[in-house]
């Protein structure tokens, strides 16, 4: 099958079910202009952007392969005769269900206008998926305009509003194996097989009791490949670490700990065994256990005092406390002496300590005024934000505690008034405090523990009295504690002094991969971070990115919540109010998603904090330029559509710019606190010359198909490449490389002779060596390029528009080649005479590199973040 023509398209499109607006917003121009019509039909099938609310591309192919077979746009198809062979054009519409349920509602047969009008003015509930009767019962809006799926469609999933009550679309987004940047997804998989709001079927975890018994079988089966190699901890230098265990029998899990250690750190360990009166084979540890200093009591000493014992012949500067029934994981002895050596005044590093059967024990404790205690975030998963970024608290187990040895010895070790055990750690925690260091819990220590493994039945009672004792000695520190309560458990969790505690809500987890502004967001989180604010990063839509991808690119002191979307963000916000000193809102679509949550809880119940409008980049600009470049027919009044974009805005205390024109542009609608916060970028020169390179480099992320850089990339093929193939013949190369949403189709350059797509590349450094030129042919965008800071610092000279060149307020001729981005054949032309030209390339290398210094540093970056909280 062959597509239709333009004309009879543009009759078919004549029906409702095509949306005027979305046409307008997406193609730039009206459904009845034939031009517009024109533009769509040019653009390959998958990039044809939607302009129905009731109609997924997606689901259509899937749902009917015949027409996923041939080459014929699917919303075409289902206007002209899907709609009369009651195929369903949306995972929520069912026109066969319709028919049954309300006979004589849709002609026979159907049309897409009649169903349009059924959908629009509620006359029917859409499908077995949607249900208007219980959609109502969550607006506040019984009627709103459009209908109720429209508004659902538009509105209602990105607020977490459910169209059936057993249905929850953000957990089906969550689950679906495929993923784009729309949340509507989650629907398709649904209606296509998957299931509704359970979590994917898993193995259940086992029960505690199940968790140790495997914990125990482990060390059990261990014991006899350890018999066999013994472990050695010779000692032939000055030791990294003292590591002092008492023990008390169970030699198999003693043994199991010890390998642990010995794998987790080649270095050199001084290993301080001490035998507290055991009756096994503990008694020849040395059998199995070369190089260690046993200390050996006939009696069970305790402990506490055996730890004592054993501090008395530690001569490393660091010891480490650590129980025999524990297994290190990876990396766990690098990570906490990496941390204690960071900074002279950290006086103990604690773990992640995760029970037997997987969940915490503890992310670091808490000290309660009645001198109760409690581990942060115990019996929930070691993967939740809370429990995965660096902080001070009051204090973290012996379970494992690396101490510096010179406070340890000052303050004599733990107080023999614990003695047998219990509290003698947190006494010791909070003597380290007193002395003027810090405790710190490190959640890249990680420290699998048998709980309770070698107790002696009497724990419980033990505790009690330990407590007693706690109390009395530190009952002048506990009156000025956190009372024991939900709430300021919030604030007990940390016990450290910060300048502030910044909540910053964002589309996505602001990876530098992502590019189109999240790369500025995440140099802005940095920037908070090293300032001494506590930064809490919240992103809008879920996150589809793996857990290293998340927790690699952000400071160990930022919690990012990798696991929240919109749909939790108004609990969020309630369960934590009065926690945050300033709320950093990104973009001002989310501003407008953000305020009314905000309001509904009350100003003074969130504390007062100073709310910021970061507007990344101006939509109303960007839009005015699309328009423009698209020869949109229709009036367009910028300024209109930038009163709406910040409607907003005078709710802020501060509003942020990315460059001097749009903060100017902000200004002139009354808004004065403005700032102008650009990029950071450090200037790192790739080292080959001229005549080393060759090819054009194009650089930008491709978040959807109507996105300034598609069209650009399509545009500079399209209109520009020829022309410099005409004169560089054989030499014109372009590479393309950047992130790729997964619903972006790169199709129309996969086969282009002279174009090679790298995609997503993890180190792009050796890119940047090795082209010559780097093209930004961008013909509509608002903002900064990034894009162009990067290439700069790189040291690879640019060829962009003209626009791009008024962003950054750069020379042409100087520190860039510009032109009109209307104008391909003088774009071609300049590309091919720094390409060719050697002193030139040489002066725009230089020149863009000297703006990097003055404009892109650290140091101007940085002040202005802290003006801006301050």
């Amino acid at each position: 099958m062959t597509e239709l023509p333009a004309s009879k398209v543009l009759d078919l499109f004549a029906s409702p079910f095509v949306e005027d607006s979305l046409c307008l917003g997406r193609l730039g121009g009206s459904k009845s202009d034939p031009d517009t019509i024109g533009r769509y039909m040019r653009l390959p099938i998958p990039a044809r952007p939607a302009v129905s609310f009731y109609f997924d591309r997606e689901y259509y192919w899937q749902r009917y392969p015949d027409i996923a077979a041939v080459a014929f746009d699917p919303l075409v198809h289902f206007i002209g005769w899907g709609a009369a062979e009651a195929r369903s054009p949306h995972p929520l519409i069912d026109i066969r269900q319709i028919q049954r349920d309300h006979p004589g509602l849709l002609p026979d047969p159907p049309t897409a206008a009649a169903l349009h009008d059924v959908l629009s003015r509620d006359l029917a509930d859409p499908g077995r998926l949607f249900s208007r009767d219980f959609y109502r019962t969550q607006l506040d809006d019984p009627a709103p305009e459009g209908g109720l799926l429209r508004h659902f469609l538009e509105h209602g999933i990105l607020r977490g509003l459910r169209p059936i009550p057993s249905l929850d679309p953000v957990a089906c987004y969550r689950r679906a194996r495929v993923k784009t940047a729309d949340i509507r997804s989650g629907l398709r998989f649904h209606a296509l097989g998957g299931t509704a709001a359970q979590p994917e079927a898993i193995d259940d975890p086992p029960s505690e009791g199940q968790g140790k018994a495997l914990f125990r079988a482990k060390a059990q089966a261990a014991l006899l490949a350890l018999a066999r190699a013994p472990l050695d901890f010779t000692v032939a230098a000055q030791p990294d670490v003292s590591v002092i265990m008492v023990v008390h029998d169970n030699v198999a899990l003693t043994l199991h700990a010890l390998a642990s250690l010995r794998a987790a750190w080649p270095g050199p360990i001084e290993l301080i065994l001490v035998d507290s009166g055991s009756s096994d084979e503990t008694r020849h540890i040395q059998r199995y256990v070369h190089g260690a200093q046993v200390l050996r009591f006939q009696d069970n000493v305790s402990f506490v005092r055996g730890c004592n014992a054993g501090l008395a012949a530690a001569t490393a500067d660091a010891v480490l406390y650590l129980n025999n029934d524990v297994a290190l994981a990876d990396g766990a002895i690098a990570a906490a002496l990496r941390r204690l050596r960071s900074d002279e005044g950290i006086g103990a590093v604690g773990a992640k300590v995760i029970r037997a059967h997987g969940l915490l024990q503890e992310a670091g404790g808490i000290v309660w005024r009645d001198g109760w205690t409690i581990g942060y975030q115990r019996d929930q998963p070691p993967q939740v934000p809370e429990a995965n970024f660096v902080r001070d608290v009051d204090f973290c187990s012996a379970v494992f505690l690396l101490v510096r040895a010179a406070v340890l010895h000052a303050l004599e070790g733990f107080d023999d008034a614990f003695a047998p055990a219990y509290y003698e750690d947190i006494d010791l925690c909070l003597r380290i405090r007193a002395a003027g260091h810090r405790i710190v819990y490190d959640p890249a220590v990680v420290v699998h523990h048998l709980e309770y493994g070698t107790s002696q039945g009497t724990a419980h009672e033990r505790i009690h009295a330990a407590h007693e004792t706690f109390v009395r000695k530190h009952a002048d520190w506990l009156r000025s504690g956190h009372a024991a309560d939900s709430h300021t458990l919030l604030f007990a969790r940390s016990a450290s002094q910060t300048r502030g505690r910044v909540l910053l809500i964002e589309d996505q987890v602001p990876l530098r991969r992502l590019g189109s502004g999240f790369v500025r967001s995440n140099d802005v989180v940095r920037a908070m971070a090293r300032l001494g604010y506590h930064v809490t990063v919240y992103p809008i839509h879920p996150n589809r990115y793996s857990l290293a991808a998340v927790y690699g690119d952000f400071p160990d002191t930022v919690e990012v919540m990798h696991d929240r979307s919109l749909t939790d963000l108004d609990s969020f916000l309630r369960d934590r109010r009065g926690y945050y000193t300033t709320i950093w809102i990104a973009r001002t679509h989310n501003l407008d998603l953000v305020r009314p949550m905000l309001e509904a809880i009350g100003m003074e119940a969130m504390g007062q904090p100073r709310i910021v409008l970061d507007t990344e980049a101006l939509g109303a600009t960007r839009e005015a330029q699309k328009r423009d470049v698209l020869r949109t027919a229709e009036r367009f009044d910028a300024d209109q559509s930038l009163r709406d974009e910040l409607r907003n805005a005078a709710f802020c205390r501060h509003i942020v710019s990315v460059n001097r024109q749009e903060a100017a542009r902000i200004r002139t609608l009354g808004l004065s606190d403005v700032s102008v916060l650009g990029h950071v970028r450090r200037l790192a020169l790739t080292p080959r010359n001229w005549r080393g390179r060759a090819g054009l480099l194009f650089v930008g992320a491709l978040h959807t198909m109507d996105s300034p850089n598609f069209d650009s990339l399509c545009w500079f093929v399209d209109e520009v490449l020829p022309r410099v193939e005409q004169q560089l013949g054989y030499e014109t190369r372009l590479t393309i490389a950047g992130f790729v949403a997964p619903d972006v189709n790169l199709g129309r350059f996969q086969d282009h002779p002279r174009v090679t797509l790298r995609g997503e590349v993890a180190d792009m450094t050796p890119l940047y060596d090795a082209h010559r030129v780097f093209v930004a042919p961008t013909r509509f965008a608002a903002g900064i390029p990034y894009k162009l800071h990067e290439a700069a610092s790189q040291g690879i000279p640019i060829v962009a528009t003209e626009l791009l060149r008024q962003q950054l307020g750069w020379e042409n001729w100087q520190d860039m080649l510009a032109v009109d981005q209307t104008d391909p054949g003088t774009f071609a032309d300049l590309v091919v005479t720094l390409y060719q030209s050697e002193t030139l390339w040489n002066q725009l290398r230089a020149g863009a590199a000297q703006r990097i210094r003055t404009e892109c540093g650290q140091a101007a970056f940085e002040p202005v973040v802290a003006a801006i909280l301050q």
